[in-house]
């Protein structure tokens, strides 16, 4: 069982760094957390079923945790880009320049 939810962990936690990007302190230390925690899971021993019933929880809640701020980021991100287009059309014109 550790060893399934802390693959399952390690796997949501490089979905969510890929797909969000994260940028704040905060969503880099959930994400950091959930990375830690899928790690603490697959080198844990296996333990009575309450003990891994309680880690499983911890578990689903920290990682819900992170893709609700991750998410909450992106959508922020988003907003402010459509607030402020010509700021992002600016920062890329100017990357285009620098590039050639």
């Amino acid at each position: 069982m550790n060893l399934l939810t802390g693959t399952i962990m390690l796997l949501a936690a490089g979905i969510m760094a890929k797909k969000f990007r994260p940028r704040t302190e905060s969503g880099r230390a959930l994400l950091g957390m959930t990375a830690a925690m899928g790690m603490i899971s697959l080198l844990s021993g296996e333990g009575n079923w309450l003990f891994q019933t309680v880690q499983f929880v911890l578990q689903a809640v920290v990682a819900f945790c992170c893709f609700l701020q991750l998410r909450r980021e992106a959508a922020v991100r988003r907003r402010r880009m459509h607030r402020h287009p010509q700021h992002a059309q600016g920062r890329l014109r100017r990357a285009e320049k620098t590039c050639a």
